[in-house]
C-alpha cells in the first residue's frame, strides 16, 4: 500500500515574488486596464518597479497608443515608436509654454497620421484651439472619435471659423464631442454620426431649437445623444420641420440631457424614441422652488414620448437638503439576465436653500409616485436625511406601486420616523377598503434612521406584519439594519419572527454590512 504524501515529500519552492509568476500576457493585461481608466498613463510608475516589468511594457504596443502629448516631444516620440502599427488615442491636454510646441508636436505626428483613431483636444488660451486647429494639416482620415473642448469662455478665440474641416476630410468620423467649441452647424462633419455631444454653449453660439433639430435629423442614427445648456429660446421657437416632427432616433440607446425642466420636457416632446432607450435627465431648479415636481416637469406632457417609463422595474431615489437623485432600470440589475439590455431613466436634480426643508422628500416620493404609476416597479429603495412623511402620505406614494417586491427605507429621520411607514404598510391601497398595500411585498429592509425610534415603533411593525400575514401578504423577509438591542430585544425578534420570515438583525461599519446575529 502506498504511504499518503506528506509536506516532507512536496519539493520546496524557489524564493519567487509573487508577481513573477505572472505571464507577460496577464502582466499586460493589468496595464492596459490601468491605462483604458487614465489617460495621464500613470501606471508607467509601476511599470518601473523593476526591470521585467519595465521589459514586459516596452515591448507591448497596446500600452504605447494612448498618448498624453503633454508630456513632451521626446516622450511622444518614444510612444510613437513602441506603439507600433497600433491605432493611435491621442490627448491635447491644455500644452502650456513650458511644454513642446505646438508645430513641433505636429511634425512628429504627421508620419502616423494615418493610425490616429481618437483625438482629444482639450485647451484655454494658451496655446488657443485655434493653433492647434490650424496645424493639422495632414490627414485626418482614420479619426473615428473627435472631441473639441474648452474650459474659458472666450470671444476673442472661440468662433465657428476655427473649424473648417468637412465630411471628406473625417470619413470614419463616428463620436463627435463640441464643449463650447462652436462649428458652422450646416458643417458636413454633422452627418452620419452615432454618438454626439453638445455641451455648455451659450445664446451667442446659435444653437436654437431648430439648429438642433436639424441636426438631429441629419443623424437617423445616432446612438448616444448629449446636450447640456440649450438655448432659452428653444421655449418660445416654433419648430421649422413641422412634417417631420416628432424626429424618428430608434436607434438612439441613451439620451442626455441636462438644462431647466421645461425646456428638457419641450426637447423630449419633439423626439421619438423607444422603449430601448436609457434617458438620463438633469433638471437645473430654481433656488427656491424646492422638489415639487421635479419629475414631471422635466417630462412632455404624454409621457409615452418616453416610453423607458413603462418599463421601469427597479427605481432608487436619494434626497438630501441640496441634491436629488433618482436612479430607474427595466430590470434588478442584481439579478437580471446578462443577456438582455437594462433600458434605464436617470435623474439629478439641485436645489439650493429651499423654502419648506421638510416637505423635500415628501415632494420627491409624490412626484416618483404620479411619473412611475403604470410601471411596473419591484424594487423601490428610498434614502433621504432627514425629512418626515406621514401615513397618508406614505399609503398615497405607495399605492402607485402595487407590484412592489422589495422595499428599502434607509436614513429616515425625526420623531419616530418609521412609524407612519410601519402604519401605512397596514392600510389598504387609496380608493380602497380591502387589502394591503403592496400585497407582493416580500423584503423589507429599514437602514439607519433609528435614533429617535423607541419600542412602540417595533410594536406597530409587528401589528403591520401580523394584519398582511392575515390578509395573505405575509413578508418572506425582514431587515433591520443598525437597530440598537435597547429597541429590538429578543422578546420584540421573537414577535417578530412568528409573523414574518426571516428576520436579520445586522450593522454598518464603513459602509461594509456585517451580520449580528439571524434568526
Amino acid at each position: 500500500m502506498e504511504r499518503p504524501r506528506t509536506m516532507a515529500d512536496t519539493p520546496e519552492l524557489p524564493n519567487v515574488a509573487a508577481i513573477e509568476k505572472l505571464s507577460s500576457e496577464c502582466l499586460v493585461r493589468v496595464f492596459q486596464a490601468c491605462n483604458e481608466i487614465d489617460e495621464d498613463m500613470r501606471w508607467l510608475k509601476f511599470a518601473n518597479t523593476c526591470r521585467r516589468l519595465r521589459e514586459v511594457a516596452i515591448t507591448a504596443p497596446s500600452l504605447w497608443n494612448k498618448i498624453n502629448v503633454k508630456r513632451g516631444l521626446e516622450f511622444l516620440q518614444a510612444c510613437l515608436q513602441r506603439s507600433g502599427n497600433t491605432k493611435l488615442d491621442l490627448y491635447f491636454r491644455v500644452l502650456r509654454p513650458e511644454g513642446p510646441a505646438v508645430p513641433d508636436v505636429m511634425g512628429a505626428l504627421q508620419p502616423h497620421a494615418q493610425r490616429i483613431r481618437k483625438l482629444h483636444i482639450v485647451t484655454d488660451k494658451e496655446p488657443s484651439m485655434k493653433t492647434i486647429l490650424s496645424h493639422l494639416t495632414f490627414s485626418l482620415s482614420s479619426v473615428e472619435v473627435l472631441a473639441l473642448i474648452t474650459t474659458i469662455d472666450d470671444d476673442a478665440t472661440w468662433n465657428k471659423d476655427l473649424f473648417t474641416f468637412t465630411r471628406a476630410q473625417l470619413p470614419l468620423l463616428h463620436s463627435l464631442e463640441l464643449h463650447r467649441v462652436p462649428i458652422p452647424w450646416t458643417s458636413t462633419v454633422l452627418t452620419g454620426l452615432r454618438s454626439l455631444s453638445l455641451e455648455r454653449f451659450e445664446p451667442k453660439h446659435g444653437l436654437t431649437l431648430n439648429t438642433i433639430l436639424d441636426i438631429v435629423q441629419r443623424n437617423p442614427i445616432l446612438e448616444h445623444l448629449t446636450i447640456t445648456a440649450f438655448d432659452p429660446s428653444i421655449l418660445d421657437d416654433r419648430p421649422a420641420h413641422a412634417p417631420t416632427l416628432p424626429v424618428p432616433l430608434l436607434n438612439l440607446r441613451e439620451l442626455h440631457l441636462k438644462d431647466t425642466p421645461a425646456i428638457l420636457a419641450r426637447f423630449l416632446g419633439l423626439l421619438r424614441i423607444s422603449a430601448g432607450t436609457s434617458v438620463i435627465l438633469e433638471p437645473i431648479l430654481n433656488n427656491y422652488n424646492g422638489l415639487r415636481g421635479t419629475f414631471s416637469a422635466a417630462l412632455p406632457p404624454d409621457q409615452s414620448k418616453v416610453p423607458v417609463l413603462a418599463t421601469i422595474r427597479s427605481i432608487s431615489l436619494s434626497v438630501d437638503t441640496f441634491n436629488l437623485e433618482l436612479e430607474c432600470a427595466s430590470a434588478d440589475p442584481d439579478t437580471h439576465d446578462p443577456a438582455v439590455p437594462v433600458h434605464v431613466f436617470e435623474s439629478s436634480a439641485f436645489s439650493m436653500e429651499p423654502q419648506d426643508e421638510a416637505a423635500l422628500f415628501a415632494d420627491a416620493l409624490a412626484d416618483l409616485a404620479a411619473v412611475f404609476a403604470d410601471a411596473p416597479v419591484a424594487e423601490l429603495a428610498l434614502d433621504a436625511n432627514h425629512d418626515y412623511v406621514s401615513k397618508k402620505h406614505w399609503r398615497a406614494v405607495l399605492s402607485a406601486f402595487p407590484h412592489l417586491v422589495h422595499l428599502r427605507a434607509a436614513g429616515l429621520r425625526g420623531d419616530e420616523p418609521l412609524t407612519p411607514l410601519f402604519q401605512a404598510l397596514r392600510e389598504p391601497p387609496m380608493r380602497t377598503t380591502r387589502g394591503v398595500l403592496c400585497p407582493r411585498l416580500a423584503t423589507l429592509e429599514v437602514s439607519r434612521g433609528w435614533e429617535n425610534v423607541e419600542t412602540k415603533s417595533v410594536g406597530v411593525l409587528q401589528k403591520t406584519l401580523a394584519h398582511r400575514a392575515a390578509e395573505g401578504a405575509r413578508l418572506r423577509t425582514l431587515a433591520l439594519y443598525c437597530c440598537p438591542p435597547a429597541v429590538l430585544n429578543a422578546r420584540w425578534l421573537d414577535k417578530l419572527r412568528a409573523v414574518a420570515g426571516e428576520v436579520t438583525m445586522e450593522k454598518e461599519e464603513n459602509y461594509r454590512v456585517t451580520p449580528l446575529f439571524k434568526c
